[in-house]
């Protein structure tokens, strides 16, 4: 009993070993095809850069482009986050304060020319100029920035990241139908809950005791026949009770345009709902991020019982 409410995967009850159950498990085991995908997030991987191109005295050509060929390659493989570019021109290398800036400038112009040629966007280079350096929050010691500003060089730094990976596990796809219902609670005032569901002439059914069941509650069961169906039965806000039914026929060579699809609900043999037609089936993914497809249908009629249960 949790703030989520109950869980019921099958009327047995619990053996030696039993552990609590979770949504995920009951789905998967009862219910196949409503199973939430089980998506794993890998956490932000990020890398520091830090590289120098030295520059000869006096001059903005570049003499060793090596450090610069790894660093695209890096980039490359990260491709979220910015590097800091700063030129630096020691004291005395020209005649001028404003001479030392256009010589730091044509460094940085090299690099990032250099860098764009191959293949980093220039979006991704900002930059710096010396006190904007020199105040850069970065693992950089600032008796370490003042000498390295003291060279005939261009720095640069960062720490650019690969994106979030996401990967869905146990990656799969299973063909079949599914239908979803919205009952009002007063509907499933009763004893006993009967579900009954075919497809393609193969039909089956279960019955769920409704004495115990109360608001908050989400209840997993199998249907037993000739056909492979899970039901999933989930109460919402607004009085009502969300039923969803998955059936999975495995060969999809069974699967043909136009099989009949129905669904019956009962209250103590009392009809709550009832839906029955025909399917047409699309080749898409069961989840976002599969790498399959298989045939799918999604019942689209309303109801056809005299009660008030509809799509949802």
């Amino acid at each position: 009993m949790g703030d989520e409410g109950r869980i019921c995967c099958a009327s047995r009850a619990p053996v030696p070993g039993w552990k609590p159950a979770t949504l995920e498990g009951c789905l998967d085991a009862v219910a196949k095809g409503l199973a939430p995908p089980n998506y794993v997030v890998y956490p932000v991987e990020s890398t520091p850069v830090q590289a120098t191109i030295p520059f000869a005295r006096g001059s903005s050509k570049l003499t060793r482009p090596a450090p610069l060929e790894s660093l695209a390659r890096l980039l490359a493989e990260y491709p979220d986050g910015k590097v800091v570019v700063h030129g630096t021109t020691p004291c005395g290398e020209s005649p001028s304060e404003d001479a030392a800036a256009r010589l730091a400038a044509s460094r940085v112009a090299a690099v990032r020319g250099d860098l764009e040629r191959r293949g980093v966007p220039a979006s991704r280079l900002v930059t710096m100029d010396r006190d904007a350096f020199f105040s850069f929050r970065g693992e950089i010691h600032h008796e370490e920035a003042v000498v390295l500003a003291s060279s005939p060089a261009v720095l640069l730094r960062g720490f650019p990241s690969k994106p979030r990976k996401t990967e869905l596990t146990g990656d799969r796809c299973l063909p079949g139908a599914t239908a979803a219902l919205s009952l009002p609670a007063e509907e499933m005032e009763g004893r006993a809950l009967t579900i009954e569901a075919c497809h393609a002439a193969r039909c089956a059914a279960a019955q769920l005791s409704l004495t115990a069941l109360r608001p908050g509650d989400r209840v997993a069961l199998a249907l037993s026949g000739q056909l492979s169906a899970g039901a999933f039965l989930a109460w919402k806000e607004q009085a009502r009770w969300a039923l969803d039914v998955r059936t999975v026929v495995e060969d999809e060579q069974a699967l043909a345009p136009g099989d009949v699809f129905s669904l019956r609900v009962q209250v103590d043999g009392r009809p709550v709902a009832q839906v029955q037609e025909p399917l047409t089936y699309t080749r898409e993914k069961q989840h976002p991020g599969s790498r399959y497809t298989c045939l799918q249908a999604r019942v689209q009629g309303r109801s056809q019982a005299a009660g008030s249960a509809t799509r949802r």
